[in-house]
């Protein structure tokens, strides 16, 4: 089940995808090397993504829709210091345009707070807007928050149905990716190993 990135439900966004496109700086961050690069969000997961392909992209534009960041104020700081970084706002993404290969070529800003449309040239924009967990083939049965990540007993992974154990991007709002997946998968074994024993 695990999460999934949100989107901008904006006109491009889906054709583009893996064509200039991306929803993880991390996975095709390298990929812009020596290039124009968006990266759209205003979160921490927005200012990591940025902070990540800055190390590639030769100009990148943190593109946010209100004046204040939410991220944390050190990642905040860190951005503002590197020169290849733009801090964009108040602007919301409208469209996202092809050239005539067929690949991001413009992504189209309104600035929040007049209207004006702006369009800006870039090879590639990623969008870092949060997750939402697929936990809706669990809803009903097992306890989920308000967000819909599905409610464990910390620190273990048991839910609130006996013998049901849940891991992953599905409980993790914050640290997500491979790492804690694969480590919270182990808790879930153990979890489901020490519930099977205990029944006999």
């Amino acid at each position: 089940m695990g999460a999934e990135p949100k989107r901008l439900g904006i006109p491009g966004e889906m054709e583009l995808t893996g064509r200039g496109v991306s929803t993880c700086g991390v996975c095709d961050g390298a990929f812009f090397k020596d290039k124009t690069t968006m990266v759209i969000g205003g979160g921490d997961t927005a200012l990591e993504d940025a902070l990540f392909i800055s190390k590639f992209s030769s100009n990148l534009d943190l593109v946010h829709r209100r004046n204040e960041f939410r991220a944390s104020k050190i990642m905040q700081e860190r951005a503002e210091s590197l020169s290849n970084i733009a801090l964009k706002t108040p602007y919301s993404p409208e469209e996202f345009i092809a050239g005539e290969d067929g690949s991001l070529a413009t992504v189209r800003l309104r600035r929040s707070d007049t209207g004006a449309i702006e369009d800006v040239n870039v090879d590639g924009a990623f969008v870092a807007i949060g997750h939402i967990p697929r936990s809706e083939i669990v809803t009903g049965q097992i306890d989920t928050d308000d967000e819909g990540y599905v409610k464990v007993e910390e620190p273990s992974t048991k839910t609130n149905l006996a013998g049901v154990f849940a891991v992953g991007d599905l409980v993790d709002r914050v640290y997500r990716q491979a790492i804690t997946a694969a480590g919270s998968g182990c808790k879930g074994s153990l979890d489901a190993e020490w519930y099977l024993r205990d029944l006999t």
